[in-house]
């Protein structure tokens, strides 16, 4: 199975490749249901890099409300 995920996390993005690194390993290790993840593309750089106020955000969010702006 092949699917997209965005992931939207809390505080400064300070080295992005290291950040990329430890996604892709903590990725690596999720268990999902009875199926583990074997593999990880991470085929785009972050983007809409900016800081969110975790206290306020609730899930969905942003798939209502884009940070960019549009309707995607």
């Amino acid at each position: 199975m092949e699917l997209t995920v965005t992931l939207l996390t809390t505080g400064p993005l300070d080295d992005e490749d290291q950040y990329m690194e430890d996604v892709e390993r903590a990725l690596r290790g999720l268990k999902v249901e009875t199926r583990r993840v074997i593999d990880v593309n991470i085929a785009d750089v972050p983007r809409q890099v900016r800081v969110l106020d975790d206290k306020h955000y609730q899930a969905g969010d942003h798939f209502q409300n884009p940070l960019d702006g549009r309707d995607d």
